[in-house]
C-alpha cells in the first residue's frame, strides 16, 4: 500500500489515474484491516495533497464496499453462510475511519475536504 500511495504523489496524471483506478478495483476484494491504519495515518500526515485526497477516496471505498459486522441474534448467526467475519468492517474500525475523516475536514486543500464529505455521506447512508 505505501508503494501505491507513492503513485498518488506522481505529477503525471495518467500514471496517478491508473494507480487510483487499480486500487479502487482492488479494495473491495482485498479486505486487509491493517491497510486502514496506513490510510488513516497518511491522510493525516502526508504533505502531498493528492496522497491525502486518494487516502480519503480509498477509505470511502472501504466504507462503501466492505461488508459490515452488525449486532446479530444467535439465530441469525446460525443462518449465516459466510463465516469470514474477520474480513468484515467492525463498528470500532468504522468509528476510526469516521474520526479520521473528521480530522480531514480541516485540511487546507479543498479536494481533500470534498473527498472527506463524500466519505461522510457513505457513513450516514450505511450506518
Amino acid at each position: 500500500l505505501p508503494s501505491i500511495l507513492q503513485l498518488s504523489a506522481q505529477t503525471v496524471k495518467v500514471i496517478r489515474s491508473y494507480g487510483v483506478n487499480m486500487t479502487l478495483q482492488m479494495i473491495p476484494h482485498c479486505r486487509v484491516k491493517s491497510a486502514l491504519v496506513i490510510l488513516l495515518e497518511r491522510m493525516k500526515s502526508d504533505k502531498n495533497r493528492n496522497v491525502r485526497e486518494d487516502c480519503g477516496r480509498y477509505l470511502r471505498c472501504v466504507l462503501d464496499t466492505w461488508p459490515v459486522m452488525m449486532m446479530e441474534d444467535d439465530d441469525d448467526k446460525k443462518m449465516k453462510i459466510n463465516s469470514r467475519t474477520e474480513e468484515r468492517l467492525s463498528y470500532e474500525a468504522s468509528q476510526q475511519i469516521g474520526m479520521g475523516l473528521g480530522r480531514a475536514l480541516t485540511d487546507p486543500a479543498q479536494p481533500v475536504r470534498n473527498e472527506t464529505k463524500r466519505g461522510f455521506q457513505v457513513v450516514f447512508q450505511r450506518f
